[in-house]
């Protein structure tokens, strides 16, 4: 399974879409370990960035009409089941967390499906509602096909390791 968070509604980019797990872009100062504030500031987890496994830089390209956002991207894997109760979201930032499968994903990345089934809640009046759905691509903010795809290629292979 993988996790996907629910941006807030009151985000100024993709309100109300997936997207991937606790992004966030580093300050001028940071080391790229730095970037693990961004897992409990949204999610509320305190890891450590010891606990992820590397899975190389990617280079994206996100363009939505005037947004042009062109970035390398440091991703990473935390290789464990975490309960929905363990999160504890920043609202202001993300407002549910949801899984889905690997093989889903990649199905509907591909165009394999039109939509895949994800478990997982939201928050409503300050309480978890949790919600078993179906979403479309068009659910998730619009990263790269090709983005996502080597994304699920180093999990795969990271798993096999």
């Amino acid at each position: 399974m993988v996790y996907f968070q629910l941006r807030s509604m009151g985000k100024r980019d993709f309100p109300g879409l997936l997207d991937i797990t606790a992004a966030g872009h580093l300050l001028d100062h940071e080391e790229v370990s730095d970037g693990i504030r961004e897992v409990y500031e949204e999610l509320g987890l305190a890891l450590t960035f010891e606990e992820l496994n590397p899975l190389g830089a990617l280079k994206e390209e996100l363009i939505d009409g005037p947004l042009i956002d062109r970035e390398w991207t440091n991703v990473f894997l935390l290789e464990q089941h975490v309960p929905f109760e363990a999160f504890h979201l920043q609202e202001e930032e993300v407002v549910g967390i949801f899984a889905a499968g690997l093989d889903d994903v990649e199905s509907l990345i591909k165009g394999g499906k039109d939509s895949i089934p994800v478990d997982g809640f939201r928050i409503r009046k300050g309480k978890k509602e949790y919600i078993s759905s179906k979403v479309a691509w068009e659910a998730f903010v619009p990263h790269e096909s090709s983005y996502m795809l080597q994304v699920i290629d180093r999990i795969r292979d990271r798993l096999r390791e």
